[in-house]
């Protein structure tokens, strides 16, 4: 391809088109007829984070708060019965406090083992 764009026709020819462009638009704004600028915000493929994520982000954030209120109250009363049920089984009192038989003792641990054993089983089939 034979091409040269610094001839004399060419350049000429591309300054005259700028030159006419830029008068047509010193012309046009003079006279009125050319819009004045507006301030404004074009949505496109930004609605999602300009129009949509924000009021989603707030209702996020308020389930999360409001989960976190909800967690924490039942939390205090879950713990608080805890430590009720606690004091009921291993205070002086409790039923888990006192002495306690040999026989006793190996039946819950043949239990416990026996328990063991079933889920071990159970696991495997």
């Amino acid at each position: 391809a034979d091409y040269h764009p610094y001839t004399v026709t060419h350049v000429v020819t591309q300054l005259q088109l700028l030159l006419f462009a830029s008068l047509a638009f010193v012309v046009l704004m003079r006279s009125g007829v050319y819009p004045e600028e507006k301030r404004a915000e074009v949505l496109d493929t930004d609605v999602f984070y300009r129009r949509l994520l924000p009021p989603a982000v707030g209702g996020i954030s308020r389930a999360i708060a409001e989960g976190n209120r909800v967690m924490r109250s039942d939390g205090v009363v879950t713990i608080k019965s805890i430590i009720g049920l606690s004091k009921r089984a291993f205070g002086p009192a409790g039923f888990l406090s006192r002495a306690w038989s040999t026989g006793m003792m190996t039946f819950w641990a043949t239990l416990m083992l026996a328990f063991y054993l079933i889920l071990y089983y159970m696991e495997l089939g």
